[in-house]
């Protein structure tokens, strides 16, 4: 190992307060950090980064929440499109409200902010509509782009968030719960929540999540899976012998297995029908 690679790796270690080795051996368990680069702060800290459900009660500043938005919307847009808003929940009551919908997540109540990330076809609509050619094509693709969007906006707002030292913890369950998250937030036709996003200053640190290793989820010029078993099979037995932050210690592709086979959708394919966008079903 070179001394900027030892160099490196002790960069990481003291950014992720990760006692067990290298934070690229724990997000990664078969990657170490590139021997001949030297890895900006930013890049450190998003290999870093840890999911935080445990907030202090300090609030963030308005400020420091407009500078991260805008950041946030400076993200990659399709077709310049735009279509992606952000709905801060500030009220008390609908915050109360909104927590109760998702009671699997009580860390939700105590969270001093909370953002709803929305996919939004709506104003499109009315731009043609305003320019006498109504939109036709709210089909598959549409509802695709819009969700993509939005997903942009919430990882940039994310990445924003850590850079000042904020904690965040995204939330899909929102989608699950659409006929009573719909009226609270009183979306218009056309939008829809991409995900919700818990976030402030950490109470304590959280996590890493580690990831699958880089040789099963980077492929060079055609997809290889011979020996993508064998690689699930030993990422489980890593993550058991790991502590990842879990309750309920489960081999990753079991607990996958059963999440998908208890998660419906229907809920939300139905919202969307009802906002009028076409899945081809």
């Amino acid at each position: 190992m070179t001394s900027t690679n030892s160099a490196n790796k002790k960069v990481l270690m003291m950014v992720a307060d990760d006692p067990i080795g290298s934070t690229f051996a724990n997000r990664f368990y078969d990657s170490d950090p590139p021997s001949e680069y030297t890895l900006p702060d930013q890049i450190v800290r998003m290999i870093a980064r840890r999911s935080h459900r445990k907030f202090l009660a300090k609030k963030v500043s308005d400020a420091m929440i407009e500078a991260i938005t805008a950041a946030a919307l400076s993200a990659p847009s399709k077709s310049d499109f735009q279509q992606a808003t952000i709905i801060f929940i500030r009220s008390e009551e609908i915050r109360e409200r909104f927590a109760k919908i998702i009671p699997a997540n009580p860390w939700l109540a105590s969270t001093p902010h909370i953002a709803v990330f929305c996919a939004d076809t709506h104003r499109l609509r009315a731009a043609t509509e305003m320019n006498g050619k109504p939109q036709e094509n709210n089909d598959l693709e549409a509802f695709f782009n819009a969700t993509v969007d939005a997903a942009l906006v919430m990882q940039t707002f994310i990445i924003a968030a850590e850079s000042l030292n904020l904690g965040c913890c995204p939330l899909s369950a929102v989608r699950f719960q659409m006929d009573q998250i719909g009226p609270l937030l009183k979306l218009p036709n056309g939008v829809f929540p991409v995900a919700a996003l818990g976030f402030g200053h950490p109470e304590e640190q959280g996590y890493i999540s580690m990831r699958l290793p880089q040789s099963v989820t980077v492929q060079t010029d055609e997809y290889d899976d011979r020996e993508l078993l064998n690689h699930i099979k030993k990422y489980d037995d890593r993550r058991l012998r790991v502590t990842t932050g879990s309750t309920t210690p489960m081999a990753w592709s079991k607990a996958k297995t059963e999440q998908l086979a208890a998660t419906r959708s229907e809920p939300f394919v139905a919202f969307l029908k009802k906002a009028g966008i076409n899945l081809g079903q």
